[in-house]
């Protein structure tokens, strides 16, 4: 990392005493709070994993999703996003055709049954937000998400060029 770069992060992240004090350890911690708050939930009322339902998400939201696509979205394991696609295929939330470019790759498609199922996470899911973020008013919310939003694609990039 070039010196420069090193000042400007001094300058805008306030003072790391601890590894409380670190962005990366808020986020993984507020994550983890959030896995275990809503991924106890979804287990007991949709018999579903997390990521499961992660997984099911994002297939329903675009229809038709590439293995590897789904895998650069979540930066999951390959052996633990397989195991989850194939739980959802056995309970034919989804279903798999080799892709038309290449017959190695795999496309993830949304069953009826798949969409109904991720519709109703998705309702239970949006209530679970709103709990969530009560603590914070409308603009605070929007400015959260946005900055979310900034640090993660800059952090992609990051990773991009690694």
């Amino acid at each position: 990392m070039k010196s420069n770069s090193k000042e400007k992060l001094r300058k805008i992240h306030p003072p790391v005493k601890s590894i409380r004090d670190l962005l990366s350890f808020k986020v993984a911690r507020l994550s983890a709070l959030n896995q275990r708050l809503g991924g106890a939930l979804i287990k007991e009322v949709f018999d579903l994993s997390l990521n499961d339902w992660r997984i099911l998400g994002l297939v329903a939201s675009n229809k038709k999703l590439a293995f590897k696509k789904l895998q650069s979205i979540l930066y999951m394991d390959k052996g633990q996003l397989s195991r989850s696609v194939k739980l959802l295929v056995k309970r034919e939330y989804i279903r798999t055709e080799l892709t038309k470019e290449d017959a190695r790759a795999v496309d993830l498609i949304v069953t009826s049954t798949g969409k109904k199922l991720n519709d109703k996470i998705l309702h239970f899911s949006k209530n679970r937000n709103d709990i969530a973020v009560d603590c914070l008013t409308k603009q605070e919310c929007e400015s959260f998400l946005l900055t979310l939003k900034k640090v993660t694609d800059h952090s992609e990039k990051i990773l991009d060029k690694m």
